[in-house]
């Protein structure tokens, strides 16, 4: 939350800051956006298209973070980590955000982005316990 009373307008935290309400914004044009495309498109279709979006703009990035960042160890439970947020995470979620928006009105569709928290940590303790089963 940017907050102009306290001090996360500060220099050091100035373009963090701008950051989140850029991400807020262009949040909600992507999901009035989805609405009006997905009356044509299927949702599979137009996630996926996001998705390759997203990839263009990600993948660059990722490859000029990995020359300043080292990897480190890299385990079954990393890789499960990974697989969470990847698919889980972030495909299935996306999907389903653009399936709410394709079947419901705009406003209470957008209801569902205070679901998210409660669903992530619910999916998330559900996933890892079923991980550190298979690895106790």
């Amino acid at each position: 939350m940017v907050d102009p009373h306290s001090d996360l307008l500060s220099p050091d935290q100035f373009w963090g800051s701008v950051s989140l309400v850029a991400a807020a914004l262009t949040w909600a044009l992507y999901s009035v956006l989805i609405r009006n495309v997905t009356r044509d498109l299927s949702t599979l279709a137009v996630s996926f298209a996001a998705f390759l979006g997203r990839l263009l703009v990600a993948f660059p990035v990722g490859l000029w973070e990995n020359s300043y960042q080292t990897w480190g160890n890299i385990s079954l439970t990393v890789v499960a980590g990974v697989f969470y947020l990847g698919i889980i995470s972030t495909a299935l979620a996306a999907f389903f955000w653009n399936k709410a928006f394709e079947l419901l009105d705009t406003g209470v569709a957008s209801l569902t982005f205070f679901a998210q928290p409660v669903v992530g940590v619910i999916l998330g303790v559900a996933f890892l316990m079923k991980i550190s089963q298979r690895l106790c």
